[in-house]
């Protein structure tokens, strides 16, 4: 009692320097604060300031990570936990899985390439390990986890009780060094050359969770980062983002792993003019997706490191879509995604494609608001990014019919054709 008259004494004494965190909007709240808005953009921003992280989520964040680490270092001295993924390349949001790779403090005990199977035996038992000690040290919480083995250990936690997301901790499959240069790269793109990436990317992962086409933990099919590759090749090809060759020239990176993306002269490494960014994101989008939808998947090859599309060379004629990872030799980031899965991505669009459309439109005054809403069957200043929010693709307040096919912009697919670099 006596602290609580403390605390109440100190707000009335300083309130000025009293900043009390705004609580997580619900969903209730944000449909209908969206559905004051009047346009898509500002839509767009009003959905992601709400999902914005706070510095209360960081703190909580912050606060697991320092404790998981003291507990185990209890029974395995000078273990270390590194904040990995999202949280350390500028795509951080409230929902964002907490990414965490474990870093013991004997070098003998880190994956090696060539040590056989004995390493990976002794990663998945140590793992095993922690699920165990996270449940015994909250066993009321009755912790919901998976181990998963495919090319590399991992710990799937479904939901952290005490931050109410995701986590998945593993190993690092590379020297943590480079790992955490690699994801300064990536913020630094995030948040200083390119900044409405993260604005753009929030909206994709959130029509993608609405639809089903990505969920939380790890996924053979599409991803968060997956769809972020796709992105980002896009502003490459149109000069919104820098290549990666450029980043790392700046940040002195060992040139790309990539056979793809040869490196021979750093002068050689160069950013042309950054083209202007479209006023709407509306229009943004709509170009992104007639771009991937005039895509020949199984002929091009997407190269983040030189930020061009490439002709397929016949080591990658076994990859479906071919998007090398300039940091892992061999390794395609659209592992996984197959005909049917790349099918079922495109229909996706085409259910998105009227709604933006008409959110274009009414960016550019050619609709009026209620012209634009009686078309798609809602009233009067009620926008679709609303009912994304409030309820999934399938359902019938989208109201979009069945659509065979999509009718694009034959400019937009002619100035893309023109871009493939041969």
């Amino acid at each position: 009692m006596h602290e609580l008259h403390q605390i109440t004494t100190a707000q009335k004494e300083f309130p000025d320097r009293l900043v009390l965190q705004p609580p997580t909007i619900s969903r209730t709240l944000l449909v209908q604060a969206l559905l004051t808005c009047s346009s898509f953009d500002e839509q767009t921003n009003l959905l992601f300031r709400s999902m914005s992280v706070t510095s209360s989520d960081l703190l909580a964040r912050a606060v697991f990570v320092q404790n998981l680490t003291t507990c185990m270092r209890r029974s395995w001295p000078d273990i270390d936990f590194v904040v990995h993924g999202s949280h350390a390349n500028g795509l951080i949001c409230r929902t964002s899985d907490l990414d965490l790779l474990m870093v013991p403090g004997d070098i003998r005990m880190l994956p090696q390439p060539l040590g056989g199977d004995s390493g990976y035996a002794k990663q998945a038992h140590h793992l095993r390990v922690l699920r165990s000690f996270m449940r015994s040290a909250d066993p009321l919480a009755r912790l919901q986890s998976n181990l998963l083995q495919s090319r590399f250990n991992l710990l799937h936690i479904s939901v952290v009780p005490m931050l109410g997301i995701p986590a998945d901790i593993c190993f690092p499959i590379q020297p943590i060094e480079l790992l955490q240069r690699v994801s300064s790269l990536y913020d630094r793109l995030n948040t200083v050359y390119a900044p409405r990436i993260p604005v753009i990317m929030l909206i994709i992962k959130h029509l993608a969770r609405l639809a089903g086409l990505i969920q939380s933990g790890p996924s053979q099919y599409f991803t968060s980062f997956k769809l972020y590759a796709l992105l980002l090749h896009y502003l490459q090809v149109n000069g919104f983002a820098p290549a990666l060759n450029h980043l790392m020239a700046e940040e002195e990176l060992p040139p790309p792993l990539s056979s793809s993306c040869p490196l021979s002269r750093r002068q050689e490494i160069s950013w042309p003019e950054q083209s202007v960014w479209p006023d709407s994101t509306a229009a943004l989008l709509t170009d992104f997706f007639c771009y991937l939808v005039g895509l020949k998947p199984t002929l091009v090859t997407l190269c983040l490191a030189s930020g061009r599309l490439l002709p397929r060379q016949a080591a990658q004629n076994n990859r479906f879509l071919d998007v090398p990872n300039p940091f892992k030799l061999g390794w395609n980031i659209l592992h996984g995604i197959g005909r049917s899965e790349w099918s079922s991505f495109l229909s996706w669009i085409q259910r998105l494609q009227p709604f933006l459309n008409r959110a274009e439109h009414l960016a550019h005054g050619e609709v009026s608001i209620e012209g634009a809403s009686s078309v798609a069957g809602i009233h009067s200043n009620k926008l679709a990014m609303a009912h994304l929010v409030r309820s999934k693709m399938e359902s019938p307040i989208w109201g979009i019919p069945a659509m065979e096919s999509i009718q694009l912009r034959s400019n937009c697919i002619k100035e893309h054709e023109n871009k493939l670099i041969f």
